[in-house]
């Protein structure tokens, strides 16, 4: 996730989508850290209100904890390095003689308090081990599995593999091979294996209870949940402390504070949460228009759960501050990079400056936290050089509008396309009452390309989509969105979303939604640490001399497909897009370097130096490229000839002949100068071009041997031709190969018109 700032959305097409959903069995009251749901094989992330299926195994990793409430009442929480995995389940919300809990531990433990199913068809609930399987003539125990030593007594001895449990309230009664063994409230027991008896122990060890059960305790008449932290659980109105006997009805998913108030080392130690220093702020206005600010570098505050409380220094920087406010809805995760995100909503008495200077007060606003990021300007080079990554809903705030009526995200997903460049999102958003108006469903969804500019995110995007409901102020939507990235593998690991459409009749909403990977698809293999030069010619004769050292690209095998760090700063970028490469061709070094070259067209996109918007130029992208990582000689002179390269072409989209030509070089210690040899030949729609004289810009710098902008002139013959009007070119040439044995230029012949883009490779 990099520097963004202050987004303007606007709106204009209709999407819908329909979904069909698995039967849902229960619903996540908590989860920090690592906690996920295989479902059909491949892994869901977890977070507050994610729906749990039939079929599904939870798993949870090293300092997490989940909780997940089911329907029937029950709630099971899953320590640490856990995995459950619900054989079948069935409660169609009353007792009809069909209801069946079956469960099965695979690894770790649980503690569960059970519900109408264990109540009413005590026959109908197991929880499966390898060890035994547990029925239930009460409701409240704790079961832990060990294996391989994974279990430690309090003076560091390894304790015996097997199943560990202990009974709160009610009876457990405990089969294995040697029958059915039956524990009350306040007993401990132990089963080496399938074969043993059920062993009743004198006390628990210490590894059955819940590393935070002592603070739970000491703390459950503390009305902040919250601090119940990882690897606890919280004290709710359904939770762990709650009286066992479950409510005939069960009780509404509780929307539970932030859970993440500390980090959980491997011994269930605990540490200070790091600093959080990027952030992401939202908020929806009644036009229609939407502020996100994304930034890493601008000042803000944060309380001890890394919420945000205010953001950016005045002037003419956009700012907030909670002033008075609460902050609800909260929520986060702990990544595998170690960073923390949370997250919130702004309510009550808040207020904020927008860029514009005019001041909002009790505006509703989303905000995400984040700790660990770098102050990274662009922050795209830190972004994969291609492939594609999915990514699964996380959480996030709950969505709102202007005049404060709360939505709910009920489907939302994101690809990121690394090698085409482009962000995908798609949402549906649910708002159960727009203020006396009447509910209003949303469907939204949007295509964004890399936005490098201050205060943007790395992908932005316009979204459009369709509202029923009558609380809609009209059936078609429009709006926008934009993408920062963080985490593990490049920045892959997460994602947050943030955005804004409308507007319903309660003014335009905004959302803030989270995400973490789901899989990646790499992209194609790329050349160990190539460089080269490309160019192009348009229409706009402004972008006529656009030329550019390529230092990040991707590649399919030896033709490239992307370049540069998309439309920021003063670098040339752009991707193949569905393209196609025309005019191939290679040449060996005799340094054992490679010259490769080619020439994109169709549906190419270019952002140019400077930027002034994406383009797809109808002569496509010429290109050649070579080996990098150069060392260039410091002395003597070579002669460089002609190797090859694609066809020139004009901005007419007309293809021509590039025939040959040479260059001189002298290489001194620190710098070398250039000539041309034999001149550049090129014939395009009936003209010649025969380019022979370097005359500025022909000296360069050993490191990094780049020659910089040459300006080449020469004759014209034919058609626009003048006998007096030189022709006259712009062009950049890098050297290539292990020993600088190949030369990779590219230029364009900007006079006479129409100009003329062309890329060659010389070689030793």
């Amino acid at each position: 996730m990099k520097s963004l700032g202050s987004i303007s959305f606007s709106l204009v097409l209709v999407f819908s989508w329909t979904f069909v959903h698995a039967e849902i069995v229960g619903r996540v009251l908590l989860a920090a850290g690592e906690a996920i749901a295989v479902r059909a094989g491949a892994p869901l992330p977890l977070a507050q209100g994610t729906a749990i299926e039939d079929r599904d195994t939870l798993r949870t990793g090293a300092a997490s904890n989940m909780q997940v409430r089911f329907t029937d009442g029950s709630i099971m929480s899953l320590r640490e390095n856990s995995e459950l995995a619900i054989e079948q389940y069935h409660f169609a919300g009353r007792a009809d003689g069909l209801e069946k809990a079956l469960y099965r531990i695979l690894k770790g433990g649980l503690r569960t308090v059970t519900g109408l199913i264990g109540r009413n068809k005590r026959d109908s609930y197991q929880v499966q081990t390898t060890v035994a399987t547990i029925g239930i003539r009460g409701t409240h125990y704790v079961l832990m599995t060990c294996e391989a030593g994974s279990c430690a007594n309090a003076d560091g001895s390894k304790a015996k593999d097997g199943l560990y449990g202990s009974v709160t309230d009610g009876i457990v009664a405990a089969t294995t091979n040697r029958g059915e063994f039956q524990f009350g409230a306040g007993e401990t027991f132990f089963a080496q294996h399938i074969d043993s008896p059920v062993q009743k122990l004198i006390g628990p060890p210490v590894f059955l209870s819940d590393r935070l059960e002592g603070q739970k305790r000491k703390e459950g008449k503390q009305a902040d949940a919250g601090a119940s932290g990882l690897g606890g659980e919280q004290t709710t109105s359904g939770g762990m402390q709650a009286d066992s006997r479950p409510n005939a009805t069960p009780l509404a998913i509780p929307s539970l504070p932030f859970v993440i108030t500390q980090n959980l080392g491997p011994q269930g130690t605990s540490s200070i949460l790091p600093v959080a220093n990027g952030w992401v702020a939202i908020y929806p206005l009644f036009s229609g228009n939407e502020n996100a600010v994304f930034d890493d570098q601008e000042p803000a505050k944060f309380n001890g759960l890394n919420q945000l409380l205010s953001y950016g220094s005045g002037g003419g920087f956009p700012s907030g501050s909670l002033g008075g406010g609460a902050i609800t809805d909260g929520g986060g995760v702990t990544l595998s990079s170690a960073q923390v995100v949370a997250w919130g909503r702004w309510t009550g008495p808040t207020t904020v400056i927008t860029g514009s200077g005019t001041t909002l007060t009790n505006e509703p606003l989303l905000f995400l936290s984040v700790s660990g990021l770098a102050q990274n300007g662009s922050g795209s080079s830190l972004r994969p050089p291609g492939g594609v990554a999915t990514y699964a809903f996380a959480g996030g705030p709950r969505p709102v509008d202007f005049s404060g009526n709360v939505g709910n995200i009920t489907s939302s997903s994101l690809t990121l396309d690394f090698t085409a460049q482009s962000a995908t999102f798609n949402a549906d958003i649910n708002f159960p009452s727009i203020g006396t108006f009447g509910p209003a469903t949303f469907n939204v969804g949007g295509t964004g390309s890399p936005t490098n500019g201050a205060h943007t995110g790395e992908f932005g995007g316009n979204l459009t989509g369709s509202c029923t409901g009558s609380g809609c102020a009209n059936p078609v939507v429009s709006g926008g969105f934009g993408v920062g990235t963080t985490g593990g593998a490049q920045k892959i690991e997460f994602a947050v979303v943030g955005g804004g459409f409308g507007p319903s009749l309660g003014g335009s909403v905004v959302f803030l939604n989270a995400f973490l990977n789901s899989g990646f698809t790499p992209g194609p293999p790329g050349f160990s640490g190539q460089t080269g030069q490309l160019a192009f010619a348009s229409v706009t004769p402004s972008f006529a001399n656009n030329t550019g050292v390529g230092s990040q690209a991707a590649f399919s095998g030896s033709n490239l497909i992307a370049f540069g760090n998309g439309p920021a700063g003063s670098a040339l970028s752009g991707n193949l897009g569905s393209g196609t490469v025309v005019e191939t061709g290679s040449a060996a070094l005799v340094d054992g370097g490679a010259l490769n070259w080619g020439r994109w067209t169709g549906a190419t996109t270019v952002y140019p130096s400077p930027n002034t918007g994406a383009t797809s130029p109808p002569t496509g992208v010429p290109y050649v490229l070579g080996d990098g990582n150069t060392v260039v000689p410091t002395s003597g002179t070579f002669l460089y000839t002609f190797a090859g390269g694609p066809n020139p072409v004009n901005t007419s989209g007309t293809v021509g002949v590039l025939s040959g030509g040479a260059f001189n070089v002298s290489f001194g210690a620190t710098s070398g100068t250039l000539s041309v040899a034999t001149p550049l030949s090129l014939a395009v729609g009936g003209v010649n071009y025969s380019l022979g004289s370097c005359v500025s810009g022909c000296i360069f710098s050993n490191s990094p041997a780049i020659t910089g902008t040459m300006q080449i002139t020469g004759t014209c013959t034919g058609g626009i031709c003048s006998a007096s009007a030189p022709a006259v070119a712009n062009a950049t040439g890098i050297f290539v190969g292990p020993q600088g044995a190949g030369f990779a230029v590219a230029g364009n012949v900007f006079s006479p018109a129409p100009a003329v883009s062309f890329a060659a490779g010389f070689k030793r």
